[in-house]
């Protein structure tokens, strides 16, 4: 038979629970502070991989080919 600790459940909705706390989760995109001119190439636009979010595309695969190939555009 279970302890019951005397603690007060907390009733809330399905709603409620299912509704992210953005105050407590961190965003994934994290700007650096630096002062430097970016200049995009349009000849190496094609170069990066597309994502159009359908059901068979796995969307952390294309962030992790995203990455390798930003990663060798170096100036």
């Amino acid at each position: 038979m279970p302890k019951n600790n005397n603690k007060k459940i907390e009733q809330r909705t399905l709603k409620e629970l299912s509704t992210p706390n953005v105050n407590q989760q961190p965003l994934c995109i994290e700007f650096p502070n630096i002062d430097v001119t970016f200049k995009s190439k349009s000849s190496l636009i094609y170069l990066l991989p597309t994502f159009h979010g359908f059901i068979g595309e796995d969307p952390h695969k294309h962030l992790k080919e995203f990455h390798v190939v930003c990663s060798t555009m170096k100036p």
